[in-house]
């Protein structure tokens, strides 16, 4: 019985709820997926369970015992260099999902060592999430003879790293910049480049934009106006291109490049865009000039229009900038949407309050005196986040309640229309969790509050005090965070809540990061039309 797969393919470690070859012999003489998973989401360590397995020659215990945390990650290390291939090959998917650095020892030694290539790219991968800087280098020197594990393991080592390209003068990046035009690593490789600062000393741009040219699909071109926008007004001309004659997703990513730039070109160009048919490439261009250069009388107009007669996002955005101006003004007009009926204009005037010291002391004022009221205890949490990190964790169900609720559907009435979520298998305990919430109405009639084109679009906010005592539920990493998954949003690992998200990119970043409980499996457009302020009317639950 094979739990685990290790999908080089799709890019990401998963979980694999499915029966197959472990590549060994298995004494399965009783339910051990039920019960390990069981014990995995109560994160009891102490749980004889893990070593029975191990001892019933089940290997594939040693990869949900990454979830466990720093005791059973210390108990994997040995098993990264036993004889038994099938007991690397598993250890190396648990280290992987760890993520800590005092592994990377363990795991550059065993790589160095292994020959079989199928654990090669499997350790490669977990050094990416645990090797920390000292596995940086081994990465780039190997991921050529790693295929797409090489390129995923890049990834996950720089993606949280703020790394900068001087940093590592011998890093393949021009390799990297011509491996975009590949069919099958092209993505992959310009998401690696994208998340490295400081590529205009390394890179010429020229280089770039023929790279962009030989795009071998819509989502590496966007992937790689990350790496133009490093060049900043150098790479007007182009990002002013791909405005123009391209599809939506890839003009929404050139205009959002252009808040980094400071040029009269770009300027004129996101005037004109403010105005466009399409309301997600209008707010782009406004969110863009929010972050320039705020002298401008002309930005200054076009804000405080915004502010006056736009959409609540509209305003939301535009505030974002005119608190760069005027601080005075944004936290008068953040305590009013504070005290408004508009619970998401609500929401954001506390986002905005928390980032100056005078927003900071009407927030407290605000928190002391709406004890026990969700605006209250947003704006507490809004001073000091590590507040939402402090929950109590759900009982765990039991096995068979949480097969039975991922055959169920999840259809969302929003505001945009509705959206068919299929639960995944391999995040039972989650999708278990939000199916019971939906069940219970705490679903109905929640915010879309956080929608960023061409990466997310989250809901979970809402007015409702019994809604923060739903408790937190444990990490089932596993699945790719693909266009249409839906993931659960934490405050740090194990406190996910009832908020979640809906991808609208290929989030390479977040796999191993976040738990993936279902996918869209209609209605894609419906989620593409979501705005901030937006809502879930009624949350339904079906076979």
């Amino acid at each position: 019985m094979n739990w685990y797969k290790m999908s080089v393919a799709g890019l990401a470690i998963f979980a694999a709820a499915a029966c197959g070859d472990s590549g060994g012999e298995t004494t399965e003489k009783k339910d051990w997926k039920a019960e390990v998973l069981v014990a995995v989401d109560q994160r009891d360590a102490a749980n004889p369970v893990f070593e029975e397995a191990l001892n019933a020659n089940q290997p594939e215990v040693l990869a949900f015992m990454g979830h466990m945390g720093e005791e059973m990650c210390g108990k994997i290390a040995p098993y990264l260099a036993s004889d038994d291939k099938n007991y690397r090959y598993y250890a190396a998917i648990g280290a992987a999902y760890c993520q800590d650095e005092k592994l990377s020892a363990n795991l550059l030694s065993a790589f160095d060592a292994e020959e079989d290539v199928r654990i090669k790219e499997v350790l490669a991968v977990a050094l990416g999430y645990s090797g920390g800087e000292t596995a940086r280098m081994p990465l780039f020197d190997n991921y050529a003879e790693l295929d797409e594990a090489g390129l995923v393991a890049i990834i996950q080592s720089i993606a949280y790293a703020q790394v900068k390209a001087s940093d590592y003068q011998l890093a393949p990046f021009g390799e990297l910049l011509d491996l975009t035009s590949d069919k099958k690593l092209g993505y992959a490789a310009a998401y690696a480049l994208g998340r490295v600062n400081g590529l205009n000393s390394m890179l010429e741009l020229a280089d770039v934009e023929r790279a962009i040219g030989e795009a071998p699909s819509v989502d590496v071109k966007i992937a790689l106006t990350r790496v133009a926008r490093q060049f900043g007004n150098e790479a007007a001309p182009l990002l002013l291109s791909l405005t123009e004659g391209q599809a939506k997703v890839v003009r929404i990513a050139a205009i959002t490049a252009m808040a980094r730039l400071s040029d009269e070109a770009t300027k004129l160009a996101l005037y004109n865009l403010v105005e466009d048919e399409s309301a997600h490439v209008r707010h782009a261009a406004l969110a863009a000039l929010a972050n320039r250069n705020m002298d401008d009388p002309g930005v200054e107009a076009i804000l405080d229009n915004a502010l006056s007669n736009g959409t609540s996002w509209d305003k939301v955005s535009a505030m974002r900038g005119i608190r760069a101006r005027d601080a005075e003004l944004a936290n008068r007009v953040a305590s009013e949407w504070l005290a408004g009926d508009d619970y998401y204009l609500a929401f954001q005037g506390l986002i905005i309050l928390s980032g100056s010291d005078e927003g900071r002391e009407i927030l407290k004022e605000y928190a002391d005196t709406h004890k026990g009221t969700v605006r209250g205890y947003e704006a507490a949490v809004a001073l000091d986040p590590s507040i939402e990190a402090d929950t109590v964790p759900r009982a765990t169900p039991d096995f068979a309640t949480t097969q039975n609720y991922v055959t169920k559907t999840l259809t969302l009435s929003t505001t945009q229309g509705d959206i068919v979520i299929k639960m995944r298998p391999n995040a039972p305990f989650a999708a278990t969790s939000f199916l019971q919430a939906a069940e219970q109405g705490k679903l109905d009639g929640m915010l879309w509050h956080r929608v960023i084109p061409n990466f997310v679009a989250q809901a979970g906010q809402k007015e409702d005090p019994e809604l923060y005592k739903w408790g937190s539920i444990r990490e089932e990493w596993g699945g790719a965070h693909e266009i249409g998954t839906v993931g659960v949003a934490t405050a740090g690992p194990d406190t996910g809540t009832t908020q979640f998200f809906i991808n609208t990119a290929y989030n390479m970043h977040l796999n191993g990061r976040y738990t993936v409980f279902g996918e869209v499996t209609s209605s894609m457009n419906v989620v593409y039309n979501l705005q901030e302020g937006d809502k879930i009317i009624k949350a339904t639950v079906s076979r």
